[in-house]
């Protein structure tokens, strides 16, 4: 099962950069500590009065209007500033009880005689995995042109560039298959160059690598795929990953690193 441990963490850092930030306001309500507002409903809309200790409740008229916001503004940052150390709080002390694995580990520590009989609600990353490889075949490609270029697991492919990419999913151990088929809208069949499982977040993505970018033809083409993968469903950027290079730009390994970090792991 996935753990949101990262985005809970992120959160906290988020919400404790507001609360820095609205603690640092607090000075520009230097006096006004023993000013309180009132507030009445009117017909033609609402009035407004200030109470400064015991004394009687006095009118805000239009002129004195932005001491009322200020005072508005300091009791809005007050109750915002103790809600916002309030959650942080609450996540720190879920963060400190929660175990996104507590489920497989139920399984993981029963006895190997009762795994042997025993189907798990939710299957090991290499129980996955193997699953996965099952279901998604690769080298589906009968374009005439075989691969030339061997990759670290002793695959062909067609060029040096899908041959580095496949040596970095290698690399971080992502489950990849070389040309899968897939069908898409109209039942147009297309050869993605890798399909690639995120094994933390059980999510599957194509990759396609653009090698002629600069060559019009070529980039044409392939904006229409593109734009197919889309009207399908596999918007770019979610389920689709695209790497790519012209002869003046090759493919920048950095960048393909981030990607894999990104959406991969």
């Amino acid at each position: 099962m996935e753990s949101y441990s990262k985005q809970l963490k992120q959160q906290m850092k988020e919400i404790e950069s507001l609360i820095d930030k609205t603690e640092r306001r607090a000075r520009n309500y230097i006096g006004l500590e023993n000013k309180l507002l009132r507030v009445s409903n009117r017909k033609n809309g609402y009035h407004y009065y200030i109470v400064e200790g015991d004394s009687k409740p006095k009118y805000v008229k239009d002129k004195d209007k932005d001491l009322a916001r200020k005072i508005a503004q300091r009791d809005y940052e007050e109750k915002t500033l103790k809600t916002m150390r309030n959650l942080n709080y609450q996540i720190n002390r879920f963060l400190q009880l929660y175990d996104s694995s507590a489920i497989e580990n139920v399984y993981e520590h029963m006895g190997e005689a009762r795994k042997a009989i025993v189907e798990p609600i939710i299957p090991s990353d290499e129980e996955y995995i193997k699953n996965w490889l099952k279901q998604h075949e690769g080298e589906k490609n009968l374009y005439p042109e075989h691969g030339r270029y061997v990759t670290a697991k002793g695959e062909y492919v067609r060029s040096k560039s899908e041959k580095i990419l496949a040596d970095l999913f290698n690399k971080y151990e992502i489950p990849y298959c070389y040309e899968p088929a897939l069908e898409l809208r109209g039942g147009k069949i297309v050869y993605p160059d890798f399909i690639i499982l995120n094994v933390r977040k059980r999510k599957t993505y194509y990759w396609e690598h653009l090698g002629l970018v600069s060559e019009e033809d070529y980039a044409i083409k392939n904006f229409g795929k593109l734009q197919l993968y889309e009207k399908s469903g596999y918007i770019v950027g979610d389920r689709v990953l695209i790497s790519m290079e012209s002869e003046s730009n090759p493919l920048d390994v950095r960048i393909i690193e981030k990607k894999i970090k990104t959406y991969l792991l």
